[in-house]
């Protein structure tokens, strides 16, 4: 009889105490829903025994996005979460205020985190930036000092300048044409805006003798530190077919200058200049016959050939 009071006696503690498990579970979670609202959860914190107040898709997000922190630093995380199973057990006086507070704790630090990002990342690319532009300058210094030491051995070099023909309406729109034999050394001056300047009237002495037909001639560096290339607008499409055709094999203080079309340009000029000749033959072969002139016949036959 005693045993079977015994057995009861425990079996009602052991209900009341799993009522009152159940209950404190209750109050915990209604406590951290009011102190973070109903979109927290409340989980077993990674020390176990605790509670974590860091809900699933906060703590997904900041450790997505979270970063080291600089060297000597503790990352701010785990030490929320040390605050947090420090403070659990005690009583939240004002929860909604403590919820508050902690994030604007979290927004400021990720702030701060943000900035020394961004921080970094700009030096870092003003690292590199000053990197390529040191590198930049050394080739360029190479460069100039293996042209000056060419200069000093063999003399004034030519340095032929590549002009891109730029007219109106014109088929020659966008070629490339080359000057040669313009001696003139550009390292012979100090100023830039000298150098261009002697070198476009070279060009354009060289490319016409009416100068007023050009309407601008624009010379820059090509590719390679040994070539000039220029850009040369011409006023009307008359004038630049003009200069392309007859201005060839021009002397310019005794060196030959010469204007070189483009290959296809000049197999188009030879393609024409036959099939003119064609019809011009045909044309006289016709008035041949009709004047019965067979000699003349015969000769434009063999001019015409078979």
């Amino acid at each position: 009889m005693q045993a079977l009071l015994q057995a009861e006696r425990e079996a009602e503690l052991c209900r009341v105490q799993q009522q009152h498990e159940a209950q404190m579970e209750i109050t915990r979670q209604q406590r951290h829903h009011a102190a973070f609202g109903a979109g927290w959860s409340v989980r077993p914190a990674r020390s176990g025994g605790s509670y974590d107040t860091w809900g699933a898709a906060a703590r997904d997000n900041l450790q997505a996005g979270g970063e080291e922190e600089e060297e000597g630093g503790e990352d701010w995380q785990q030490a929320e979460w040390q605050e947090d199973e420090e403070e659990e057990g005690e009583e939240v006086q004002q929860p909604t205020e403590q919820a508050q507070r902690r994030e604007a704790k979290r927004r400021r630090r990720q702030r701060q985190r943000w900035r020394r990002r961004q921080r970094r990342l700009q030096e870092e690319q003003q690292q590199q930036r000053q990197e390529e532009e040191e590198e930049e300058e050394e080739c360029e210094e190479e460069q100039q000092g293996d042209w000056d030491e060419a200069i000093n051995m063999f003399g004034k070099l030519p340095r032929p300048i590549y002009i891109r023909v730029s007219v109106p309406n014109c088929r020659f729109a966008g070629r490339t044409v080359c000057v040669s034999g313009i001696t003139e050394v550009v390292m012979d001056f100090q100023d830039e805006e000298a150098r261009r300047e002697r070198l476009e009237a070279r060009v354009i002495a060289a490319l016409t003798n009416c100068p007023e037909t050009i309407e601008a001639v624009y010379l820059f560096r090509g590719a390679e530190s040994t070539t000039w290339e220029a850009d040369v607008r011409f006023v009307s499409a008359q004038d630049a077919a003009r200069v392309l055709r007859f201005k060839l094999g021009l002397q310019m203080h005794g060196s030959p200058v010469t204007l070189r079309p483009d290959p296809d340009e000049v197999k188009y000029e030879r393609h024409k200049l036959w099939r003119l000749k064609q019809m011009w033959v045909d044309d006289a072969i016709r008035t041949a016959v009709a004047a019965g002139d067979a000699a003349l016949l015969a000769r434009l036959q063999a001019l015409k050939g078979p």
